[in-house]
């Protein structure tokens, strides 16, 4: 898995949010702490947390929605 990294002992999920939406975020890297030191498991968490930030950044990229569920969207993947 490319977006993790290790922090000390434990793993965490970074991603950078793309150039073009990087407008909406409040930060262009998006970070989680994934809470363990194992391997495997931070594989296992990081491919979930990197279909969640595909589909985010799929929503917000049809520009079908309004600025106050776009907000919305990403205050509530924080």
């Amino acid at each position: 898995m490319k977006h993790i990294t290790k922090r000390g002992t434990r793993y965490q999920y970074v991603r950078r949010v793309p150039i073009e939406l990087q407008d909406r975020f409040p930060s262009p890297i998006i970070s989680r702490r994934l809470k363990t030191s194992d391997k495997k498991y931070a594989n296992l968490l990081a491919t979930s947390y990197d279909y969640q930030t595909e589909q985010l950044f799929m929503r917000l990229r049809t520009a079908m929605l309004d600025s106050v569920t776009e907000k919305l969207l990403i205050t509530f993947y924080y």
